[in-house]
């Protein structure tokens, strides 16, 4: 502590000027001073060997990332001799992460589905956690590396695609040309948002269903023409109307809705996507409804 003390006005001292100090660290150093951050906010304490251990650098190095986090937000932290650890003061702002709870249990899950290995997380002191882990969508490694090829260079992809809407007795897949332009995770598996020449229109194809890329085509199609994916629209969500107010209540909690609904801006082309999981279903499996769902698809009232 006493190092740190030392090296913290051994920096002020050189300052040339008396100014509010800005973040112009290096993107590493940067990550380190996060990793402070996070571990004070999520953890509740941090120590110069946390952060050594972390990022494989020496006592020296950590201390100067220590100085500096306590030359930047000054009051933030401050060292408790009884834990030989910094804590988070009474006046503890977070100035580089956020306090969301998604920030740490995006990473939780990523854990516990072994999705992030533990060397790479943030988290120090990890909970007993457990998750419904559902069936892989797989996606083929050189499907993908086409596609991203095809939306970085603008081209065109022949594809062997394996539909749904297909015969059910008839084997095989449809060849088709495709320009994908952008891709789409629709919450379960991930998509290429594509013109299709054969149907002369943009359509999400599930990249699990590409069998084969054929060749790459010249030519594309320019994504600006794909008004769906361009044009925003706003879905309204509330609580299903059966429900009891406590119901209601607990689903408002749960989604943060204000005045019993919530607004969200979704691209027209995800629409589909939305009414699938909020739209009209038999009312004893309802939770949540989209109240404009009418209004999104008026062909179907």
């Amino acid at each position: 502590h006493r190092i740190l003390v030392r090296i913290s006005k051994m920096i002020q001292t050189t300052r040339t000027a008396m100014r509010k100090p800005e973040v112009s660290a290096t993107w590493v150093q940067r990550q380190r001073l996060e990793f402070i951050e996070f571990r004070l906010l999520w953890e509740g304490s941090v120590r110069r060997r946390h952060l050594m251990e972390h990022y494989a650098i020496s006592i020296q190095q950590a201390s100067l990332d220590f100085a500096r986090y306590a030359e930047l937000w000054p009051g933030n932290a401050v060292y408790d001799r009884q834990k030989k650890a910094y804590i988070p003061s009474p006046e503890f702002r977070p100035q580089l992460v956020g306090d969301d709870a998604t920030t740490y249990l995006n990473q939780l899950l990523a854990l516990t589905l072994e999705l992030l290995p533990p060397e790479t997380a943030l988290l120090g002191r990890v909970p007993p956690s457990a998750a419904v882990r559902l069936p892989e969508r797989h996606v083929s490694g050189s499907v993908l590396r086409h596609v991203l090829h095809a939306i970085r260079e603008q081209f065109s992809l022949r594809i062997d695609y394996q539909s749904m809407s297909r015969d059910r007795d008839q084997e095989g897949s449809a060849s088709r040309t495709v320009s994908p332009h952008a891709l789409v995770h629709d919450g379960a598996r991930w998509h290429m948002r594509a013109y299709c020449h054969t149907r002369m229109q943009f359509r999400d194809f599930a990249l699990g269903r590409v069998l084969r890329v054929h060749r790459k085509v010249d030519g594309t199609v320019d994504p600006v023409e794909d008004k769906e994916w361009h044009n925003l629209v706003e879905v309204v969500l509330a609580p299903a109307p059966e429900l009891t107010a406590a119901q209601k209540r607990a689903i408002e909690l749960d989604y943060r809705m204000r005045d019993g609904a919530v607004v969200m801006k979704v691209r027209e082309a995800l629409l589909f996507y939305m009414q699938q999981r909020f739209g009209r279903r038999p009312s004893q499996l309802r939770q949540v409804i989209m109240v404009n769902e009418d209004e999104l698809f008026p062909q179907e009232s």
